[in-house]
């Protein structure tokens, strides 16, 4: 069962360095390019499952790679680091992640935006929107 304090305490060190609004949340989508790049500062090593998925000579595209240099030099940059670090269910076959473990952090920290989800002109409207009607284009 996944530790729901461990998850819940980096919820709030995600909201204590954002700014405000959707501008925090949307960066720590930054972990994804930070997923493809180790970091052994904090112990977060190239993941087994990516070289069986690509293979050991696997480079990620330019788009990607930009996006870690990016990452890199962000303040924020410890935030995602740590999202890479402690998703303890992306890659480990054997846990167990359950939806209740996450109810309460969702209902402290999401808001219904007045216009509805994906009509908002947030950072991640498209996205809502792409759930929404997936044969749709942005």
């Amino acid at each position: 069962m996944l530790n729901t304090t461990l998850a819940e305490s980096q919820v709030e060190k995600v909201e204590q360095r954002r700014l405000g609004g959707h501008l925090g949340q949307a960066w720590v989508v930054a972990h994804q390019a930070l997923r493809f790049y180790p970091d052994e500062s904090v112990g977060y090593t190239y993941p087994e499952q990516y070289i069986r998925n690509f293979g050991a000579d696997y480079k990620p595209e330019p788009y990607i790679e930009a996006a870690y240099k990016e990452a890199l030099k962000h303040k924020w940059y410890m935030t995602s680091r740590l999202i890479t670090v402690n998703d303890l269910y992306a890659f480990d076959p054997n846990v167990v992640v359950h939806l209740e473990d996450f109810v309460d952090i969702l209902g402290r920290n999401f808001r219904q935006p007045e216009e509805g989800l994906g009509f908002d002109n947030s950072p991640v409207a498209h996205m809502w929107r792409t759930m929404m009607w997936p044969t749709r284009f942005l």
